[in-house]
């Protein structure tokens, strides 16, 4: 005989559903009545040529966390940083950039340095001005591309402070018009007339000396051709020179009495200089370099030569300042300053001053000080014309005198 069943009233039913058992229906309503998952839309074909898939689960996407940079400094590599959660799922991660003033896109992997935690590095040479643009996207293991910051279309873009050497190198051949140079200038500098002891003849030949006023000045004719490398080793440099003046003391200690057994030539007692030159000039950064030269040649004496050093504060291209000095056997120092600028279109000019006692320096009285100002025309091409004024004078002068040159070049 088969029990029978009771049959359960509503009533009894409701007193039989405990507090728990309605929480858990409800529960369960309530994850019945959610939306399915949303699908998310792959964006557009990548740049690169990978395959994109078109859907993958919302849910289950790798999330990206990254605090973009607004700008850089040039010719420095850019560091970029990003964490990113569910980094499993993905074969690779990339950092495509592009420098604004070049077409086509760059890709750098991210590197993963710690848990989570990823870095790509943007080259030094690719961070240049204006600015350097980028988005970030992955490939996961079923070769779908995600975007996960900015894209193609949009990217993200970092202001650029600076240029890089690549840019100064093309900066400097367009300002000096063409790694090539030929020059040749000429000059000359009086320092006016000097009170210097002679020797006057009368009845009776040659008895004494006495004072009287001498020239002091000299002329000097350099030619020379330069290469710009425009690296670290910024510029070569190859020449000669010819140098000619007169310097009273010189004339009066040898120019004795003509009847003096001791008496040199009027050639002997003409200071000069025939010379070779070569120098070399280093850039160390675009706002400071360094040079030396050598001087090998003749005087009036005999064999003799020399060299110098040079500093360079600024940028060759723009407004900068040079210390120099030099030093030549039997023809004595150079010291100085010049400073440059280009505020006139094509019209460069500079301010020079010199302490110098060419071109005799075993006169006590020789030390002396040039100061000019020159001034070049770009005229045509790579033609370029140069002048210079100034005045000069010398620890012994009476008066000073005037400086007078020019010159020419070609760049090319």
């Amino acid at each position: 005989m088969n029990p029978t069943v009771p049959s359960m009233t509503p009533d009894r039913a409701r007193r039989r559903l405990r507090p728990v058992d309605c929480i858990l229906l409800g529960s369960f309503a309530s994850i019945a009545s959610l939306p399915r998952p949303a699908l998310a839309q792959e964006q557009g074909p990548d740049p690169s040529g990978a395959t994109t898939e078109t859907t993958a689960p919302a849910g289950s996407q790798p999330t990206l966390f990254h605090l973009p940079p607004s700008s850089a400094e040039a010719d420095e590599p850019l560091e970029l940083t990003a964490t990113l959660a569910e980094a499993w799922q993905l074969a690779q991660l990339d950092l495509v950039y592009r420098r604004v003033d070049r077409e086509g896109w760059m890709r750098v992997p991210f590197r993963q340095v710690s848990t989570g935690d990823f870095v790509a590095v943007i080259p030094g040479p690719e961070v240049a001005a204006p600015a350097v643009e980028y988005y970030v996207e992955s490939l996961d293991r079923e070769n779908r591309t995600r975007r996960h910051f900015a894209s193609p279309e949009h990217p993200h873009r970092v202001e650029v402070v600076g240029i890089t050497s690549a840019q100064e190198e093309e900066r400097q051949e367009e300002k000096f018009g063409g790694r090539h140079r030929f020059s040749a200038r000429t000059d000359w500098s009086s320092f006016g007339a000097r009170s210097q002891l002679g020797w006057v003849p009368d009845e009776t030949g040659y008895p004494a000396a006495e004072t009287r006023e001498r020239k002091d000045d000299y002329w000097h004719l350099h030619a020379d051709y330069t290469y710009r490398l425009l690296g670290i080793v910024q510029a070569i440099h190859f020449g000669f020179g010819v140098l000619r003046g007169h310097a009273p003391e010189l004339d009066y200690r040898f120019g004795l009495r003509p009847d003096d057994p001791e008496r040199v030539s009027e050639d002997r007692r003409i200071p000069g200089f025939n010379y070779g030159w070569t120098g070399i000039t280093f850039q160390f950064h675009r706002y400071f370099g360094m040079g030396a030269d050598i001087y090998l040649g003749a005087t009036q004496l005999g064999f003799d030569g020399g060299g110098g050093l040079f500093v360079r504060v600024g940028n060759t291209a723009e407004t900068h300042f040079d210390l120099a000095f030099d030093y030549v056997s039997n023809m004595g120092y150079r010291a100085w300053a010049t400073f440059w600028w280009d505020t006139v279109p094509y019209v460069p000019m500079s301010l020079t001053a010199e302490f110098t006692d060419w071109p005799y320096p075993d006169d006590e009285n020789a030390d002396g000080v040039r100061l000019w100002y020159a001034a070049e025309a770009h005229v045509w091409g790579g033609l370029v014309i140069d002048a210079r004024v100034g005045y000069a004078a010398r620890h012994g002068s009476n008066t000073g005198g005037p400086i007078a040159g020019g010159g020419v070049s070609y760049q090319f």
